[in-house]
């Protein structure tokens, strides 16, 4: 085994091999970026957890979370540390050691050893692939005792125990953010243990479940992670249960027709509207946002035809564009590929005046020439200014103006 062995690992044979690999995933941490001298660290400290994981798999973020396991003087190191580089100091668990670091958009995790050996901590663990630890002194040796570097090569996601799982039932969804992430299998087996004890995320706070989610709706494979959570019901309480959904399969049309901005914004709210109801966005402390984007998907998915919205009035149709304007993409990913080939180029062209509603005239305008104040009459013609336009029955201002007076003289344009 060689250390530029960059694309794929290979599953260690023997001690020599772990430090190879150990070295490789330590250049690709490369803590001479990490905010803080590890010379902090006591003697027989370790990196675990998902910073080892990313660094193996070659998936690592600019910013990192870093895990570190210490042998003593938890506290004390922690609150060197914190002094040293100006970081905020979290205490995460005062009877179990347990301190928060946070700096910039660095978090550092300083626990106590658990047991009286490695192998008790590593073994307290919820998976194979994030119980593998990384030697922070000498060679960087690897130690991997329950075969997770293995794991990480046929992407597969084995419990160390289901009672580990049970100890944190959040354990339980993170399994599924896995498979978002990485692509990761689960045997059937563990899928059944997921699906009955799914109950018990009852028991952990709305914020951490919701910060999993967050995370899962993100990933490239969120989609089968998605089907699977369904499938198994996973989120019984919180589950999108309704027969509306947005569905869409063909990825690589998308990445050719969106901006990686869109399609990074559209996925994600597509997901999270799949996933969970109303009611369980609300339960699980999402923004307002959040839920009122999902509302307004639920309420215009509702309405799709399967034919690009074509049983629509004129006045439905624009308030379609009016609400969805800047989330219009997510709507897009539900149509057929013809229809989001159309859609598509017209979202693209901001000159378009459905797709992008304006009104020819703004307020200001019309406040000056038609006399009239704020209040909702003015409301009433701008939108009915920006209908016209939007439907190609205004060209130009005089055009606009005209109607406006002629609105204004009705008093009540709409009634």
């Amino acid at each position: 085994m060689s250390i530029n062995q960059i694309e794929k690992i290979d599953t260690p044979k023997n001690s020599n091999d772990l430090i190879i690999l150990g070295k490789l995933a330590w250049e690709r941490l490369n803590p001479s970026n990490w905010p803080f001298d590890i010379k902090k660290l006591p003697s027989g400290s370790f990196l675990v957890g998902g910073s080892v994981r990313d660094a193996l798999l070659n998936e690592l973020d600019k910013k990192l979370d870093l895990d570190f396991v210490i042998p003593l003087l938890t506290y004390e190191t922690a609150k060197e540390i914190s002094e040293d580089i100006a970081a905020k100091l979290i205490i995460l668990d005062e009877d179990r050691c347990i301190f928060r670091l946070v700096i910039s958009s660095w978090t550092i995790d300083i626990a106590r050893q658990i047991g009286t050996s490695l192998f008790d901590d590593l073994n307290r663990r919820d998976f194979s692939i994030n119980s593998i630890a990384l030697k922070i002194e000498g060679d960087h040796q690897l130690v991997d005792l329950f075969n997770g570097i293995r794991d990480l090569n046929n992407k597969y996601l084995r419990p160390i125990s289901k009672n580990n799982l049970i100890d944190d039932p959040l354990r339980i969804l993170r399994c599924f953010r896995f498979i978002s992430e990485y692509n990761f299998t689960i045997d059937q087996d563990t899928q059944n243990f997921c699906k009955n004890k799914s109950f018990l995320l009852t028991e952990i706070s709305p914020e951490r479940i919701n910060y999993e989610i967050k995370k899962l709706i993100c990933g490239k494979y969120a989609e089968n992670s998605i089907k699977l959570i369904h499938k198994l019901n996973i989120l019984q309480p919180w589950i999108n249960k309704s027969k509306v959904f947005i569905n869409y399969c063909d990825q690589n049309y998308l990445n050719r027709s969106l901006f990686e901005e869109e399609l990074l914004n559209a996925l994600p709210y597509a997901r999270l509207f799949n996933l969970l109801s109303t009611e369980g966005l609300k339960n699980l402390k999402f923004s307002k946002k959040e839920i009122k984007i999902c509302e307004l998907l639920r309420k215009w998915q509702s309405r799709n035809n399967g034919s690009s919205f074509s049983n629509l009035t004129e006045n439905e149709l624009f308030q379609l564009h009016e609400e969805m304007e800047n989330f219009l993409p997510i709507i897009i990913l539900g149509l057929a590929k013809k229809d989001q080939e159309i859609w598509m180029r017209r979202w693209n062209d901001l000159q378009d005046p459905l797709f992008h509603p304006s009104s020819p005239l703004d307020g200001n305008y019309l406040k000056k020439h038609l006399r009239i104040s704020d209040g909702p009459s003015l409301g009433m013609i701008i939108k009915r200014l920006k209908i016209e336009k939007a439907f190609g029955r205004l060209q130009n201002k005089y055009q606009a103006l005209d109607l406006a007076q002629k609105l204004w003289k009705q008093k009540q344009p709409f009634l």
